[in-house]
Parts: C-alpha cells; structure tokens; sequence
C-alpha cells in the first residue's frame, strides 16, 4: 500500500471482511460542521483542549450539521467521522483540496484522539493541498458515530469560499484504517452529482453537506481500474461489482502474476495483466505468481501439455 497511513506502525495492509459490523468501515464519511456556541479564543477552553469543548454538542443527523461560518470573527469547527451505523476504528487520513488560504486563519488545530495518538502531517498542513494522517497508540480506537476526529480554531475573515475536504497527498488517500491485525484500509468514496461523501466548511457562504452512504460500497471494477462504489453506481459506469472486496489497495480488479515475455517467451516477470500485455509478446499466467525458479524457461516434455508444468508451479 502506498497510503501515508502505512508510515504509522499500527497500519499495515488492506484487509477484505465482511459486510456490516463495526470493523466494516465503508460507506463512512468525512463532515465538516461548525459549532457556534464555542466560542473560539487564543487560550484553551477550561475542559483542556477544544476536542473537550466539543462534549455536549454531538450532532446525529445530516440536518444538523453546520456548514457555514460567517466572517468576520473567530471560529472552532471539526471534522467528523460519520457512517449509518456505530462503528469502531483506529486510523483516519484526509487532507484539504484546493482553497484560498485569505478566507480563514488557522490559529490552532489538531487530532481528537480518544486517548493517545499519533499525527503525520505534510509540511504545509493545514493549508490548500496538503493533508495529515493519524493513528491511535496504546491499545485504544474511535468508537461510536458522528464522531470528532480534528478541529480547527481560527479567524474567518470576509472573503467567500470553501474549504473542501479531500485526499491526504501523501498517499494519496483519504479514509479509515480499523483495528484488526492486519487492518482493513476503507476509502471514502468521491462526491458524485448527488451524492457526498467528503465535506467542506463555507466561508460566508454555504460549504458541502456530507452524508453517510445508506447503501454498501465495495469494489466496482471496469477495464482493470478499481474503484469504490454502490451497485447501482457501478452498474451505470458499466462495471462489474465485487461485494465481497471492500478496497483498492492493492487493485483486486487488475492483480499481479506471472508474464512470460520476450522472442521466445522465457523471460518472466510478474505484473498485472494490464502491463503484461504491452510487453513483447507478453503472456499473462495467472496461476503462477513467483520468477523464481523461472516457470517460463521451461519447455513442456513431449505428451505433457503447459497445465502440466503450470501445476507444477502454482
């Protein structure tokens, strides 16, 4: 995996399983919602930090959330962690996409951690395009729904715009990691035309409203490329929809094997089948997932076939 979540030691690789429990982390969002009964200043609010300040504030609904702040003056919002049921997770990554920095100052921000944690941010964090990446220490996790996982405390200013969450470039990813050994990585899907998944926080103006999906994700392959959607959706792309995988990463839809290339065939070197077939004379074994020993050097023995020496090799 290529996710910034893999540097944190607790995150490994992608793991499937199964649909509908607390350890199944797809369909889940990523909500940006302002609370303006906290009042946002220099010094810390009296519980200690302002992931505290949040208590008594809880939101539970889509028609709750509070996607705009109006400006001038001072401001604590979050990012939460949201899905359609409870849920129990141990890593979380997004990042921002691409705004004017001059609509909001950031004077003070950070992971809520439930007990101890630790962050990988990007140099510039939180600024336009950049992105951070946490994980709990210590045997602890993230437990519950619409869950605050960050804040942000700062100074909105007059100007008009947005600030979209997106993919933490350092994967890029965005999702959530949960707590088994090794851990599933779960997307959050991109927004659609109706559909959002990925919040952002209006400046004098109305932000995004993210939902939780109602409906399963999982894999939707088409031509090779993976990606996450509901059934209905991967049907009008004209994919085909695999329940039972709930991640990208590593490409289910387009997986690594033995390739049997070059004049004669015998060089081998294993690639998805995608980039088998742009080889020289490429031929793509799916049963066969090792160059060593090289299976593609061998010449079937008069009266055997190529399933025999396959066999040999699986």
């Amino acid at each position: 995996m290529r996710t910034a979540l893999l540097v944190l030691p607790v995150l490994l690789v992608a793991f499937p399983t199964a649909l509908a429990d607390e350890t199944n982390l797809a369909g889940g969002s990523l909500i940006t919602h302002f609370v303006p009964e906290i009042a946002y200043s220099t010094e810390p609010p009296p519980c200690g930090d302002w992931c505290c300040a949040y208590e008594g504030h809880e939101i539970t609904d889509p028609s709750q959330e509070n996607v705009r702040i109006d400006g001038p003056g001072g401001a604590v919002w979050y990012v939460l962690a949201a899905w359609s049921e409870s849920k129990e997770w141990c890593g979380v990554e997004f990042g921002f996409g691409a705004f004017d920095p001059s609509i909001f100052t950031f004077d003070d921000f950070g992971p809520c951690f439930p007990v101890d944690g630790l962050e990988l941010p990007t140099g510039g964090w939180p600024g336009p395009n950049e992105g951070t990446a946490m994980t709990v220490v210590g045997g602890n996790s993230w437990t519950g729904n619409w869950v605050p996982v960050y804040y942000f405390g700062g100074y909105a200013y007059s100007e008009v715009g947005q600030i979209p969450i997106d993919v933490d470039p350092q994967g890029p990813f965005i999702g959530f990691a949960n707590c088994l050994n090794p851990p599933g990585i779960f997307p959050v899907a991109e927004n659609t035309p109706t559909e959002f998944y990925r919040g952002a926080m209006g400046i004098n103006t109305e932000g995004i409203r993210a939902v939780p999906s109602t409906l399963p994700l999982a894999v939707c392959c088409i031509d090779g490329s993976c990606l996450i959607r509901t059934q209905a959706e991967c049907d009008d792309l004209g994919g085909v929809w695999f329940p039972e995988w709930i991640s990208c990463d590593p490409n289910p839809c387009d997986p690594e094997a033995v390739c049997c290339y070059g004049p004669t065939q015998t060089q081998c070197v294993v690639v998805p089948e995608s980039q088998c077939s742009a080889l020289p004379s490429g031929v793509w074994h799916p049963e066969w997932t090792s160059c060593d020993p090289n299976p593609c050097q061998f010449t079937p023995a008069r009266g055997m076939s190529w399933g025999g020496i396959k066999t040999l090799y699986r």
